[in-house]
């Protein structure tokens, strides 16, 4: 059939009605007036600094032994 088994479970159930359609179509509407993907970026490059700036001392010591 369209769907096999090495598909996701969660896209299997996907049958693209017309409720699915306008759930899909109200999310892109929500994400466009809320700027997430731009918001979402800005979030995790934060975070991913900070993890990066917590954990300076162990990185450095990593990339210098990767490095030898």
């Amino acid at each position: 059939g369209f769907f096999d088994d090495t598909m996701p479970l969660e896209q299997r159930s996907l049958v693209g009605s017309a409720a699915e359609a306008v759930i899909a179509l109200a999310d892109y509407d929500c994400r466009v007036e809320t700027d997430y993907e731009a918001r979402f970026l800005d979030v995790q490059l934060d975070l991913e600094r900070q993890l990066v700036e917590a954990n300076r001392d162990q990185l450095n010591k990593l990339m210098a032994a990767t490095w030898q």
